[in-house]
């Protein structure tokens, strides 16, 4: 509309300039975007590399990391949320521990750390599911998407389940998890079918073909065929 008024006033050379600003608008939008997805590959291979590290480390001196607190950083939980994942798999350590793994995910996850909350929830889903359901919510409170693709795995798995089971597929694909998109568009084409009502077959069979795209464009194997 701003283009349309200017070239009525004939102000060609100033809907030029707009034309060029929104252009050079875009080119910006995407550069940050691109920075912003290296930023996440490199803070990954930091991370992988300092798990390597660790794993490293004598587990005396993996304790003593743990339970620092460098400047007010969030070191001490990660190092926490590192050291519960090595007892939990064994490894780096002799054996496995169940217990100071269970310690230690708990004492990260109250310093805040999300992983370690996705963590107990996947740990208590075998024991008590309240509770994994507990913690699957405090990793969403804490803006941690990977909560919702526990609470559909539950209801997988404990068909008597809250009936907001769609809306957490949901949330857990548009967080970008291409199981759940790909579960999510076998759900819509499962709707599509067993609809009665021509215009909510067609709606589903779209939102279907979407999300088993969207699975497939993120590397999904079993939407690629």
């Amino acid at each position: 509309l701003d283009l349309i008024k200017l070239k009525q006033e004939n102000h060609e050379e100033d809907a030029q300039v707009l034309i060029e600003y929104e252009i050079e608008l875009k080119n910006l939008e995407t550069l940050i975007h691109d920075m912003a997805s290296s930023i996440e590959k490199l803070d990954s291979n930091l991370k992988k590399e300092r798990q390597i590290l660790n794993a490293k480390l004598p587990i005396e001196l993996r304790h003593r990391y743990a339970s620092l607190s460098v400047f007010g950083s969030n070191l001490k939980p990660e190092a926490q949320y590192e050291l519960a994942n090595a007892y939990l798999t064994g490894i780096g350590l002799d054996e496995e521990n169940y217990e100071q793994a269970l310690s230690l995910y708990e004492t990260a996850a109250e310093h805040g750390h999300t992983g370690a909350m996705v963590a107990l929830a996947r740990i208590w889903e075998k024991v008590d599911m309240k509770v994994a359901v507990n913690w699957a919510f405090k990793a969403i409170e804490n803006n941690d998407a990977k909560g919702y693709k526990i609470l559909v795995e539950l209801y997988q798995e404990n068909q008597n389940q809250p009936t907001e089971y769609m809306e957490w597929l949901e949330k857990s694909a548009d967080a970008g998890d291409p199981e759940s998109q790909l579960l999510l568009g076998l759900n819509y084409h499962n709707l599509s079918i067993n609809s009665q009502n021509d215009e909510l077959k067609d709606n589903y069979m779209e939102k279907s073909y979407q999300w088993v795209l969207k699975s497939a464009e993120n590397g999904e194997p079993s939407a690629q065929y």
